[in-house]
């Protein structure tokens, strides 16, 4: 599964407009270690949006934790406990809205 081609079949937008912007996302985390390593800290956080990166450096060593935001993780959860995907379930309410409106349209 890649996320950015699925993304791109979603949302319509181009694939080499989303991968350029997942490059620009990973300069940043970049940045974010950089500058934490000038400032002798060995620990960075950052907020990926759907969860805490933590990247640790360590003697040469890197160690990464990810924490799930509160909805991602309560999205995860449906989905493995419920078999609720939350994004089966919003493509099925977009088209049913599209179906009612096109419906509402001809009347």
């Amino acid at each position: 599964m890649k996320i950015t081609e699925d993304v791109s079949k979603i949302t319509g937008l181009p694939y080499s407009y989303l991968n350029r912007i997942m490059e620009r996302i990973q300069d940043c985390i970049c940045y974010n270690v950089q500058t934490d390593l000038k400032n002798c800290i060995n620990i960075c956080s950052v907020d990926i949006n759907i969860g805490q990166l933590i990247i640790q450096i360590m003697d040469n060593e890197i160690k990464y934790k990810f924490i799930p935001s509160t909805g991602f993780e309560q999205d995860l959860i449906d989905t493995i406990q419920k078999g609720e995907c939350p994004l089966i379930s919003k493509l099925e309410n977009n088209l049913s809205e599209k179906v009612l409106s096109t419906y509402q349209d001809l009347m």
